[in-house]
């Protein structure tokens, strides 16, 4: 339901949270997030206070002091759409009704009742906006603008405030950017990705089963071993060459096989007579063939844990 003090709003007004960026924060977070601090801050904690907004989220009442929040988005984003991730850059609606609704954002009442409030996630302070914010923020007041016939205008906060304040920062920098995209809109982004995939091996291991009918010191190997692979692709995003984001598409594992060995542990029997002084060592006659089954047999035995 529209404030009965709203006017028809022909300006919107910068601000900047001096929050981190956040680009983990999914929209219904960042709601909850500007009616609590809100709550705590403008409206003294206190309930009877509220305005009548509304959480666009949860349908309950808000106490956020702006009617939109402007959001870098990453691959980290959880709720973002193809085309946000595209721009790298999202506004995020705060309460219900941004056009109809006052919130308390400008440190000036006539100034409240006539525009929107958007507060940048960031401490701008130490940056300003980048491109793709400024696209995002002007398409975004382009109707409106229109609906103007061009008269309508964009603030900084301090431009605005009763109240002294540097609100919002360095953000000032990009405001005749955001003017000149919301009056000459660019070219649609050329949006291109790429895909780049990365193999890295797994090693096998080395399983050894000791084999009473091979000698000690002989090995047989029965099963060859193999590395195995585990292959990420990640595709990332380009607008105009620049880019915009980045997101692992695949990540396939292929395990590797164990090599078994068994290892002899029989030993030599000796023999000595009394009437020669030679020392002679026999071994049990057993065939090529004889002993690759019996091996085998005994490690199926052994396998099966019999």
């Amino acid at each position: 339901m529209a404030d009965v003090n709203r006017l028809p709003v022909d300006c919107f007004v910068l601000h900047h949270a001096v929050t981190p960026l956040w680009p983990e924060k999914s929209k219904a977070q960042l709601a909850q997030w500007f009616s609590d601090n809100g709550f705590a801050r403008a409206y003294g904690s206190n309930a009877a206070n509220w305005s009548g907004l509304i959480n666009p989220y949860t349908g309950g009442r808000s106490y956020s002091q702006a009617h939109i929040a402007g959001q870098q988005v990453t691959s980290a984003t959880p709720d973002a759409t193809a085309d946000e991730r595209a721009m790298g850059f999202r506004w995020v609606p705060l309460v219900n009704d941004i056009w109809g609704q006052i919130t308390w954002h400008a440190g000036n009442w006539e100034m409240n009742r006539k525009s929107i409030g958007i507060e940048m996630l960031g401490d701008y302070r130490n940056y300003t906006l980048r491109d793709f914010d400024c696209r995002v923020l002007g398409a975004f007041w382009r109707p409106q603008d229109l609906k103007f016939g061009g008269a309508t205008a964009i603030f900084g906060h301090l431009e605005v405030s009763d109240a002294a304040t540097a609100c919002p920062a360095r953000i000032m920098e990009k405001r005749d950017t955001v003017v000149g995209y919301c009056n000459n809109p660019p070219h649609a982004p050329v949006i291109t990705t790429k895909d780049t995939t990365a193999t890295t091996p797994i090693l096998f291991t080395t399983a050894y089963t000791d084999d009473p009918l091979m000698l000690v010191g002989t090995q047989q190997t029965l099963v060859k071993g193999v590395n195995g692979t585990r292959t990420v692709i990640t595709r990332t995003t380009y607008s105009d060459g620049v880019k915009t984001g980045s997101a692992v598409i695949s990540d396939k594992t292929i395990p590797p096989v164990t090599e078994q060995i068994f290892r002899g542990t029989m030993t030599t029997t000796t023999t000595t007579t009394t009437t020669s002084t030679t020392t002679t060592t026999v071994v049990p006659p057993i065939t090529p063939i004889e002993t690759l089954w019996q091996r085998f047999v005994a490690w199926f035995l052994r396998l099966i844990g019999r």
